[in-house]
């Protein structure tokens, strides 16, 4: 039974998420790494955990913070609890690999706050504690963190309220300046409202302030970058096609849908669902449509223009 279930672990790592930035593209220069404590399901990019080197001996074990203090072992059922937005580092949901990863904290009464908490709330930084990485934030900014206690999340889909805590947990505003709108770290997440800022580190938005999202122009594969516009494509023909609730109004909406990378008029010429298995590119002129159609949608499969 061992056995099998770390066969199941190694196999699901194809199809893992970072569990900070909910990324599951690994690179050479910030590869996804798993923690090998026993019963932990950690799965993290090396710069979202903050790790500088990672060993090139594949024998050698890599804990995250929460196991290394324990020698190994996770605690039962990875009850941590953050002393930030006040969840444990339970997985929210089964399966392997979707833990929510923690780092220590000379601040909280655990020792402990997600990474994720750690990267989006401003008042946190990092410092070196008895040699080890530790995230932590200034007396002085106390009070700002126990204002945050005191907001309400403004997301329809919260589910954080379901989940046990200890106290009230902080919340995040949006980072457009005069928005007012609050939501709790994990729901912003799982609604797809963070996104990288200019400076480094995660920012939180609302739906209408939030940065469209881009495909990774610098991809070394091109196909990977046609392939995904081509499924993005995919994702808008579904939408005018949707049954009862299609149509023109539909594919605006996602269109418009800033959490999904955006095509531009070219893309939506060139990368045709047609053409995904080719990975056709810019140059192709391919996937282009005169044919008739209902609601934007080609005759023969593609959004028409």
């Amino acid at each position: 039974e061992r056995a099998a279930r770390e066969a199941a672990q190694e196999a699901a790592q194809e199809s893992a998420l970072c569990g900070v930035c909910a990324d599951g593209r690994s690179t050479d220069d910030n590869s996804i790494i798993f923690c090998d404590g026993e019963n932990c399901g950690v799965c993290v990019h090396a710069g979202c955990y903050h790790v500088d080197t990672i060993s090139d001996d594949p024998n050698e074990k890599w804990f995250c913070d929460v196991c290394a203090q324990r020698n190994g072992a996770a605690p039962a059922q990875h009850r941590e609890r953050c002393g930030l937005c006040s969840l444990t580092s339970m997985a929210p949901r089964p399966g392997f690999w979707s833990a929510r990863p923690m780092l220590r904290c000379n601040r909280s009464k655990s020792g402990f706050v997600h990474a994720l908490c750690a990267q989006v709330f401003p008042e946190v930084y990092f410092v070196e504690s008895a040699g080890m990485r530790c995230a932590t934030w200034d007396v002085a900014d106390d009070k700002k963190i126990e204002q945050r206690r005191k907001l309400t999340c403004s997301l329809s889909t919260c589910s954080c309220k379901e989940e046990p805590r200890e106290g009230r947990p902080a919340l995040l505003q949006c980072a457009h300046s005069k928005c007012k709108r609050a939501f709790h770290a994990w729901c912003a997440s799982e609604e797809q409202l963070v996104r990288v800022a200019e400076g480094g580190g995660l920012r939180v938005y609302c739906e209408l302030h939030l940065p469209p999202a881009c495909f990774e122009e610098d991809d070394d594969d091109v196909s990977v970058v046609a392939a995904a516009r081509a499924r993005r494509h995919s994702e808008l023909l579904s939408a005018a096609r949707g049954e009862g609730k299609g149509g023109l109004r539909a594919l605006l909406l996602a269109l418009c849908d800033r959490r999904k990378p955006q095509l531009c008029l070219r893309h939506l010429i060139n990368h045709s669902p047609l053409l995904e298995s080719a990975g056709g590119d810019d140059g192709d002129g391919g996937g282009y449509c005169d044919g008739g159609g209902v609601g934007g949608v080609g005759g023969d499969g593609v959004l028409s223009h």
